[in-house]
C-alpha cells in the first residue's frame, strides 16, 4: 500500500534537515552531538519544491547566503561556480555566454538567445535587458541542457532561473549592507519587509554600485580608466497570503551604466596590424584605442504579477510579466589606435508575457502539470559602424582614396576626393514585432516505489515580423563595408516556425541515498532574420553589385535574410548520492548532444556582410560533477568539475578545413570550488572562505588557430570575517588574490578588422564588507 499522505517526490529520499534554500550550507551542527550534516537543498525547477537530489536534471543552485558571501553581482557571475558554463564577460551582451559550448553567437536583434534567463518565472529577453543586478535574491538555479519543458520560453542550451525574496507576514525583517574596495568601489544595498496585516506584506529593496575603471588606454593615458561600473536598482514587492491564495506584485527598475566591451587587437598570422603599420602600446593589460566614448548603458523597468490558487487538490498558477528598456552601447570593435570599426547600438524594446499552469497534487502515483504561455516583443534598434575612409581604400583597393575614387575605370568616377569629416559612417535600423505561444504537459508516473518515469511534450509557435532599412551614406565611398548597398525605405518580411519538443526521463532510487537517472530531450530555438544583411535577388547576375542601381539601392524583390530554427537531441545520464552519513553529497552526469542547423554569425567575403546562417552539425559530449562535503564540523566545501568536447561538421560557409574542430570560446576543462571554514567563538563565529576557478584554453574561431586563443587561467578569491549573534557581520576580502591576468574571450576577424581579445580581468582587489540583519 502506498502512503498517499506523503508526497511521492518526498518518499524516495528522506530529508536531511528541514528545508533551507542553500547551495553551499555552512556546517550545520546537530544539537548536542556535534555531528555536522549537509542541509537539504530545495529547488523549484520542476514546478514543485523538491530536493535537488531528487531532480533528474543537471542543476546547480545558490542561495542568498552564497550569493552574498561570494559577491555574485549579476547572472554572469554564476558562470564562475557552475560546471559546464563559460563565457563570463563584463558587458550587457549575452552572446558570449555558453553552456556545454553552445552560445548565441550573434549580436543582432532578431536572434533569440540560446540560454534562457528567467526572473520569478519571467523571461528576461536579449542583450540590453537580460542582465540585471543581484540584490535581495532568495536563490538562483542554473540548469544545463535543453529546458523548453520548464519555462514559458524555449532555452536550447540551458537556463538560469532567479527567484527574488518575497514579502512575508511573519514579521518585520531586513538587512543593510555596505562595501568599500579599491578603485573607488562603493556598494550599498538594503531590504525591508513589513507586514501590513495578517494577510498582506510589503518588501522594499535597493541597490547601488560604483567602481572606477582599471584598464589604462595607452592612446589617451590621462583619460579616465576603462571598465568602470555605475548601477542603481530598486524593487518593491507587495504580497497577499491566505490558506488558498497567494499573490505577489513586483515592480523593479535598474539604471545600468558601465564601459562597453574593451578590446585589444592581436597581431595575428594574417598580418593585419602589419598592414596598418601599428605596434600596440602598453602591456596586454592595457588597451590602445582611439575611441574614447565607449558606453554600455541600460534603463530597465519590469512589472511581474504572480498568483497561486489552491483549487481543490489542484494548484492554478498565473505568471504575468511586462518589461520595458532603453539601451545605448558603443565600443571600439577593432581594438586598436585606428578606426576600422567603431560600433554603436541604440535600442529600445518592450516585452509582454503570460503563462498559465495547472499543477496536480504531489500525492499518488501519477503527478502532472500542464500549461500554456504566450509572449509579444517589440524592438527597435539603430546600428552604426564607423571607419576611416583611407583605411577602407587601402584595405580594399590597395591605394589611397584620391586615386580610388578619381580613377575613371574604377567604381566611383568622382573628379576629386572630398573626405567626409566624420569618416565612413554606415547605419541601419530594424523594427521587429515577435510573437509566439506554447502549450506543454508533464506526466510523471511512479511505476514502483523505486522507479519513476516522466514524459514531457511542448508545442511551440514563433512568428517574427521584421523590417530593415539601410541608410544613405554621406561619404563618397558610398555604402561600402557594413552592407555595400542601401534601401529605399524599409525592406520587410515575416516568417513563422513551430516544433514539438518531447522529453523522456527515468529515475531509479537504488537506495534512499542514491538516485540514478537518464533523459532524452529535444531542443529547439526559433529562426530569425539577420540584422546586417538582406536577401537580394540576382536575376541572373553573378553577384549582388550587378543588380544595384547607380545609387547602390537594392532592387525590387529584396527581402530580409531569414535563417531556420536550430534543433538538437540531448542524451543525458547521471547519479545523485548522499554519502558518508550525509556528510558528502555527489552529483555526476554525462551527456551527448547533436545540434543541427546551428545558428552562427560570420562575415561573408562574397557579400561583405555579417550574416547569420544555419551551419552544419555540432556534436558535443562531456562529464560534469559537483561535490558538497563536510570535511569536519567546521569546514565545508563545494567542488565542481566539467570536461567537454565539441566537434563541428559541415561549416564550409565559415571556414576551410575546420571539420572536427572545437566550438568558439569552449574550454575543455573547468574546475571550480568554494571552501568554507567556521570557527565558533561563544555565540559568535569567525569564518573564512576561499574560492577558485580554473579554465583551460579556448579558441576564438572555428579554425582553432593557436594565435587566436586564450591560455588557461586560474582565479582565486579569499574572504575572512566575523559574524555576531546580534545580527551584524564584517569581513575583509581579496578578489583575484594571485593577480592572474586573463581575457574573457577572443575573436577571429578579417582585414580590415583585427582579431582581438576582449574583457580584461579585474586586478587583485582588496575590500571590506559590513552587513546588519534584523528581524526574524
Amino acid at each position: 500500500m502506498y502512503d498517499t499522505s506523503v508526497p511521492w517526490t518526498r518518499r524516495l529520499a528522506v530529508p536531511v534537515m528541514a528545508c533551507s534554500f542553500v547551495a553551499l550550507a555552512p556546517a550545520a551542527m546537530a544539537a548536542e552531538e556535534s555531528t555536522a550534516v549537509i542541509e537539504e537543498i530545495i529547488v523549484s525547477a520542476q514546478k514543485r519544491d523538491q530536493s535537488i537530489q531528487d531532480v533528474p536534471i543537471a542543476i546547480s543552485a545558490y542561495d542568498a547566503n552564497f550569493i552574498e558571501r561570494t559577491k555574485l553581482d549579476d547572472v554572469k557571475d554564476m558562470i564562475t561556480f557552475t560546471p559546464g558554463f563559460s563565457g563570463q564577460t563584463k558587458d550587457s551582451f549575452v552572446d558570449a555566454i555558453n553552456i556545454r559550448g553552445i552560445s548565441t553567437n550573434s549580436f543582432g536583434s532578431a536572434v533569440d538567445p540560446s540560454i534562457g534567463i528567467f526572473k520569478d518565472g519571467i523571461y528576461q529577453g536579449r542583450t540590453g535587458s537580460a542582465i540585471t543586478s543581484f540584490f535581495d535574491i532568495e536563490r538562483a538555479e542554473a540548469l544545463r541542457g535543453p529546458q523548453g519543458f520548464l519555462f514559458g520560453r524555449n532555452a536550447s542550451s540551458g537556463a538560469i532561473s532567479i527567484i527574488t525574496q518575497k514579502p512575508t507576514t511573519e514579521g518585520v525583517e531586513g538587512y543593510v549592507h555596505a562595501g568599500i574596495a579599491e578603485r573607488g568601489h562603493i556598494e550599498l544595498d538594503a531590504a525591508l519587509n513589513v507586514p501590513l496585516n495578517q494577510n498582506w506584506a510589503i518588501r522594499m529593496a535597493g541597490y547601488s554600485l560604483e567602481e572606477d575603471g582599471h584598464v589604462t588606454n595607452q592612446f589617451a593615458p590621462e583619460a579616465d580608466k576603462q571598465q568602470f561600473q555605475d548601477k542603481k536598482a530598486a524593487r518593491v514587492s507587495i504580497g497577499y497570503e491566505s490558506e488558498d491564495l497567494s499573490f505577489t506584485l513586483i515592480a523593479e527598475a535598474e539604471d545600468r551604466r558601465q564601459s562597453g566591451t574593451i578590446y585589444r587587437a592581436i597581431d595575428a598570422s594574417d598580418g593585419t596590424l602589419d598592414f596598418f603599420g601599428v605596434t600596440l602600446r602598453g602591456s596586454r593589460e592595457d588597451s590602445d584605442s582611439d575611441f574614447l566614448e565607449d558606453i554600455d548603458e541600460g534603463n530597465i523597468l519590469s512589472l511581474t504579477a504572480l498568483l497561486d490558487w489552491k483549487w481543490g487538490d489542484l494548484t492554478f498558477t498565473s505568471i504575468s510579466g511586462y518589461r520595458d528598456y532603453d539601451y545605448r552601447y558603443a565600443e571600439d570593435f577593432d581594438g586598436a589606435p585606428f578606426t576600422s570599426n567603431h560600433y554603436l547600438q541604440d535600442q529600445e524594446g518592450d516585452y509582454y508575457s503570460q503563462e498559465f499552469r495547472l499543477l496536480s497534487p504531489d500525492t499518488g502515483r501519477l503527478t502532472w502539470y500542464v500549461g500554456v504561455s504566450a509572449y509579444k516583443e517589440n524592438i527597435k534598434t539603430l546600428f552604426t559602424q564607423i571607419a576611416d575612409e583611407e583605411i577602407m581604400c587601402q584595405a580594399f583597393y590597395e591605394t589611397d582614396c584620391t586615386t580610388a575614387v578619381t580613377d575613371p575605370d574604377g567604381d566611383f568616377g568622382f573628379d576629386e576626393f572630398i573626405p567626409n569629416p566624420d569618416g565612413l559612417v554606415e547605419s541601419n535600423d530594424i523594427i521587429g514585432e515577435y510573437t509566439g505561444w506554447a502549450a506543454y504537459a508533464d506526466l510523471t508516473y511512479a511505476v514502483t516505489e523505486k522507479l519513476e518515469l516522466s514524459f514531457d511534450l511542448r508545442y511551440t509557435y514563433d512568428k517574427k515580423d521584421f523590417s530593415l532599412r539601410v541608410h544613405e551614406v554621406e561619404s563618397q565611398l558610398g555604402p561600402f563595408f557594413a552592407f555595400g548597398y542601401i534601401t529605399d525605405g524599409y525592406v520587410s518580411g515575416s516568417e513563422s516556425w513551430d516544433d514539438f519538443t518531447p522529453r523522456f526521463v527515468a529515475r531509479y532510487a537504488v537506495t534512499d541515498d542514491l538516485n540514478v537517472w537518464a533523459s532524452v530531450t529535444r531542443g529547439y530555438k526559433a529562426g530569425g532574420f539577420g540584422s546586417f544583411t538582406l536577401d537580394i535577388p540576382l536575376n541572373g547576375a553573378t553577384d549582388i553589385f550587378e543588380v544595384l542601381d547607380e545609387d547602390g539601392v537594392v532592387p525590387e524583390g529584396t527581402k530580409p535574410a531569414a535563417f531556420d530554427p536550430e534543433t538538437l537531441w540531448s542524451y543525458e545520464a547521471g547519479l545523485k548520492a548522499d554519502l558518508a552519513d550525509r556528510k558528502v553529497q555527489l552529483a555526476v552526469n554525462t551527456y551527448y548532444y547533436t545540434f543541427k542547423d546551428l545558428q552562427v554569425s560570420f562575415f561573408d567575403e562574397d557579400t561583405f556582410n555579417t550574416m547569420v546562417a544555419n551551419v552544419g552539425e555540432v556534436d558535443g559530449y562531456g562529464i560534469e560533477a559537483s561535490v558538497r562535503a563536510l570535511a569536519s564540523d567546521n569546514v565545508d566545501m563545494l567542488l565542481g568539475f566539467a570536461w567537454a568536447d565539441t566537434s563541428v561538421e559541415g561549416a564550409d560557409a565559415i571556414c576551410d578545413d575546420c571539420d572536427g574542430n572545437r566550438l568558439t570560446n569552449n574550454p575543455e576543462w573547468t574546475l571550480t570550488g568554494v571552501i568554507n571554514g567556521h570557527y565558533p567563538m561563544g555565540s559568535d563565529e569567525l569564518f573564512a572562505t576561499a574560492e577558485f576557478r580554473y579554465q583551460s584554453k579556448v579558441y576564438g574561431g572555428l579554425e582553432n588557430d593557436e594565435t587566436i586563443s586564450i591560455d588557461g587561467w586560474t582565479e582565486v578569491n579569499l574572504r575572512v570575517g566575523y559574524e555576531s549573534a546580534n545580527g551584524w557581520e564584517v569581513s575583509v576580502y581579496a578578489e583575484n588574490l594571485l593577480d592572474d591576468f586573463h581575457y574573457d574571450g577572443v575573436s577571429l576577424n578579417e582585414l580590415p578588422i583585427p582579431s582581438h581579445n576582449f574583457g580584461f580581468a579585474r586586478p587583485r582587489t582588496f575590500g571590506v564588507d559590513f552587513t546588519y540583519r534584523f528581524g526574524k
